[in-house]
Parts: C-alpha cells; sequence; structure tokens
C-alpha cells in the first residue's frame, strides 16, 4: 500500500506491481543495501504485505530479517519483475516499533548525478561508486596491457673446432673423392666428351661416397682406400678398364 502522501497514478512502482497482481514476481539475489541505489527517498514508501495464507513467504522473510539481528537493516532481497532483469525491486525491513518490522519495496535505480552549480568555478567529478543489481552501471575503462614477451631461448654457438669438423671435413673429403674419381677414369676408354661420361661420373662418385660414409663426415678420407673403391666402381661401369667388357 502506498502512504498518503501521495497516489497510484504517481508511482511508477505502484503501477508496476498492480499490473502483476497475481502473477508471482521472481527472486535474484540477497543483497547487501550499500551496494546499490534504491529510490526509496526519492518516492514515497511502499509497503509490502504478504498473504496470510503464503506460508513460505512469511517464513522465508522471517528467516531472512529477523534471525541475525545485526543484518535486518543492512540486506534486502531483490526480485525481478517479468522475465528479464529489465526491472529490479529490493524488498527490505524498517523497524515500527520496538520488536516489529515492516517490509518495503523500492526500484532499483542508477543513482543520481549532481551537477555542477553554474557559479561553481570547479567542475565536480561524478560519482565513483555506480551499482545497480550488484554489477556497475557502467562498465570500466578497458586498460592497455602490455604485450607478454616471449621467452628467448639461448642458443649454443658451435665452437671452432665444431665448424672444422661438421661441413668443411665433409666439404674438403668430397671435393677428394671427386679428384680420385676424374683420375680413376681412363679417358681412352670413356672420354669427357662421351655422352654418358657425365653420368657414369656420378655413379662412381656416389658409389665411393656411399661407400665411405661412416667417416667421410668426421675425419679425412684414407686416399688410398678412396682410390682402391673407386678403381673398383670403374670396372664396373666402364667396359675393358680391367680387362673385361663393361656395360659401356
Amino acid at each position: 500500500m502506498l502512504t498518503a502522501q501521495t497516489t497510484l497514478l504517481q508511482n511508477p512502482l505502484a503501477l508496476a506491481l498492480e499490473s502483476l497482481r497475481g502473477i508471482a514476481i521472481r527472486f535474484v539475489a540477497v543483497i547487501n543495501l550499500a551496494d546499490v541505489y534504491y529510490d526509496a527517498k526519492a518516492a514515497p514508501s511502499i509497503v509490502l504485505d504478504v498473504h496470510p495464507q503464503a506460508v513460505l513467504s512469511t517464513v522465508y522473510f522471517q528467516n531472512i530479517f529477523c534471525l541475525r539481528p545485526e543484518q535486518t537493516h543492512s540486506i534486502g532481497v531483490q526480485v525481478a519483475l517479468g522475465d528479464t532483469d529489465a526491472t529490479n525491486i529490493v524488498i527490505y525491513a524498517s523497524s515500527v516499533g520496538d520488536n516489529a518490522l515492516r517490509l518495503l519495496a523500492a526500484r532499483i535505480t542508477p543513482p543520481p548525478v549532481a551537477l555542477p552549480r553554474p557559479d561553481d568555478p570547479t567542475p565536480r567529478k561524478p560519482p565513483l561508486l555506480l551499482h545497480a543489481k550488484g554489477r556497475d552501471l557502467f562498465p570500466p575503462k578497458p586498460q592497455f596491457k602490455v604485450p607478454a614477451v616471449p621467452a628467448k631461448t639461448l642458443k649454443r654457438k658451435l665452437s671452432q673446432v665444431e665448424l672444422e669438423v661438421g661441413p668443411t671435413i665433409e666439404r674438403k673429403n668430397k671435393d677428394i673423392v671427386k679428384g680420385i674419381v676424374v683420375r680413376s677414369i681412363p679417358t681412352h676408354l670413356l672420354p669427357k666428351t662421351h655422352p654418358e661420361y657425365k653420368e657414369v661420373f656420378n655413379w662412381i662418385y656416389r658409389g665411393v661416397c656411399f661407400a665411405m660414409r661412416a667417416d667421410i663426415k668426421l675425419k679425412p678420407v684414407n686416399e688410398e682406400n678412396a682410390s682402391r673403391l673407386a678403381r673398383v666402381h670403374v670396372g664396373m661401369y666402364v667396359q675393358g678398364a680391367d680387362g673385361r667388357k663393361g656395360p659401356i
């Protein structure tokens, strides 16, 4: 019911509640009154009357407001009118006499912003604490965050000895094998102008390198052993090199 200072048509919350007569309101949360702004001071008070036959509602409000007297006037029950959270009200307790309480209802609204006076030379900042429904009305400004720098992985530099043992030794060994293969091919049997010279040379070179694959990357090759392997491959691919008939 409304106080005597106003009428039904002058109170938006009273009109909303009247339009929902007979329809159950939806519970949202138990909140601290200090965290929200409600229009109890700006609008006349609306007294909430619980029907005598609504036993569960009576017991619920008694448990909320009567079991812990130190919280009676600091908490409220937030409910929503309808299926959405567009309109929220808070139900809170007010003392009547020494041992009695009455339930009041008020809308949860944004707090009023105090505008600076025209004659005030220093503009006033709007209040920082703006809460409604337990959340900030205005989202906080995005803060710039410095992106995380990926951790650097330390790579160990190869020593001079490792560099020489690596590709340098292998390159030198392959150059030596190429020279041995060139000298091992009899030019009178297979001159460099022969159309198959390059293909035969490559097969002999690959065969010798494959046969010496265990040591060619680690230490200087044994030229005598490389020459022996080259002669074996020449006898396989060059006709007449070893006194026998070969493929060419």
